[in-house]
């Protein structure tokens, strides 16, 4: 099992430790249980680690590496598809 299905079964199993709560209770601001918060900070750094980036990066670092992904991973896709013309309906 990889790292990220570790701590997504350690978020559910936090979860589970409180089956009377709501999802509004849990997640609540002020109101998360501490085995859920730590549960989702160590999910945070695993999923920031896949991404190469720092436990501490910001949200601007994080965009800018996503959209760098993004950009790498679609860049030519659409080089050889068809040009579609719309054409007007006549009146």
């Amino acid at each position: 099992m990889g790292q990220l299905e570790v701590h997504g079964q350690a978020l559910l199993d936090a979860r589970g430790q409180f089956p009377s709560s709501s999802l509004a209770d849990l997640y609540g601001p002020s109101s998360m249980p501490e085995p859920l918060l730590r549960a989702h900070q160590a999910n945070d750094k695993a999923v920031l680690q896949v991404f190469g980036l720092k436990p501490k990066a910001t949200d601007e670092e994080i965009l800018s590496r996503l959209f760098t992904l993004y950009s790498e991973m679609t860049s030519g896709l659409l080089e050889d598809a068809p040009v579609r013309v719309k054409r007007q309906k006549r009146a």
